[in-house]
């Protein structure tokens, strides 16, 4: 009984130092490379709101993104949307969410990382 108590523990154990790595983000100024998401900006594209580019409606969405030491997207916060009420938020939320990218780097080892991002939509002409 004793062994199984105690193999419990260290499993346990082990999976609470897993999940604080994976909780622990640094910010962008204690990172030596940020995150890097390639094309990105074609989701831009694909996931303006309708309802917008019909009107002519460009727009601006301020993100915060949590991105693990594997390079995903894991959460995105919208800060700010202008205008307001031309779902750019929530194109935003769908641009970002579950994205995979190259990971932020401390000494060349890949971090977890909170990065703010402006991103603007703007109709290509």
């Amino acid at each position: 009984m004793k062994k199984i108590i105690i193999i419990a523990c260290i499993i346990i154990t082990g999976l609470a130092n897993n999940s604080l790595k994976a909780e622990t983000f640094l910010s962008r100024d204690e990172v030596d490379t940020a995150p890097y998401f390639e094309g990105f900006t074609d989701r831009l594209v694909y996931f303006y709101p309708p309802i917008a580019r019909r009107a002519g409606i460009e727009g601006r969405v301020i993100v915060d993104l949590l991105v693990d030491f594997t390079g995903t997207v894991t959460r995105v916060t919208i800060l700010r949307e202008e205008p307001e009420g031309w779902h750019f938020g929530e194109a935003a939320l769908h641009v970002f969410t579950g994205l995979q990218g190259i990971p932020a780097t401390v000494n060349g080892e890949p971090v977890s990382c909170i990065l703010r991002v402006p991103v603007d939509f703007r109709i290509r002409r």
